[in-house]
């Protein structure tokens, strides 16, 4: 009997152990990983997407589709964050119609082949996530099956399969040099263009001096 009993209370003692590694495995031990990644991560209070160490606001558009480009985001306004863990950066298309453009985990956008505009978004994570999203728009010329690279203003298709397009000059443009390259830019996607793009120097409007 003596013995039978060590055998049951050596069952009993082996249970208790067995029962306390498994809620030191599965519970305490979770929560003390937990407590310390949240020692080394910090509150996101803002992100705002650069290129070429400019904020681009809500919306970017890109001159020649022949160049692809890369996306910086800005966390916390550069603040110091020495000592606490890497931010998790993830970007995406979130739009449709990705135009068969791609983003990598680098920001690298690579331009695709289609006319139209989608949403390029960058979340954040640290303590907590943040995301902000950009609208790009491509309207270069070859994108719509037209020769050059160039992004009017306005390009939009008749009825009879021809173009149309039109630039209106900013305050900035509305004078001098500025004027006579968007002029210049003008008349060069309809020199490149004979026949399908229909309309002539008469595309550029002034500031002010619109219809």
């Amino acid at each position: 009997m003596a013995k039978q009993g060590e055998i049951i209370i050596t069952s009993v003692i082996a249970a208790v152990l067995v029962a306390i590694a498994l809620v030191f495995i599965f519970v305490i031990l979770p929560f003390l990983n937990k407590g310390t990644n949240q020692i080394n991560t910090f509150d996101i209070t803002n992100i705002e997407i650069q290129l070429n160490g400019k904020d681009v606001g809500d919306s970017i558009e890109k001159e020649f589709t022949a160049d692809d480009f890369t996306f910086s985001v800005v966390i916390n306004s550069n603040e110091d964050n020495s000592g606490k863990d890497k931010p998790e950066i993830k970007w995406s298309i979130i739009s449709e119609n990705d135009l068969n453009c791609k983003i990598d985990d680098d920001g690298k956008f690579t331009i695709g082949d289609t006319l139209g505009s989608l949403k390029v978004q960058v979340s954040v994570t640290s303590k907590n996530t943040l995301s902000k999203s950009v609208i790009y728009g491509n309207r270069a010329l070859n994108t719509a099956g037209l020769e050059g690279g160039q992004r009017p203003d306005i390009l939009a298709q008749r009825y009879d399969g021809t173009w149309e397009l039109y630039e209106f000059a900013s305050p900035s443009q509305a004078s001098g040099a500025n004027l006579t390259a968007l002029q210049d830019k003008i008349n060069l996607m309809i020199q490149n263009n004979p026949g399908k793009i229909v309309n002539g120097p008469d595309a550029l409007f002034k500031w002010g001096q619109y219809p």
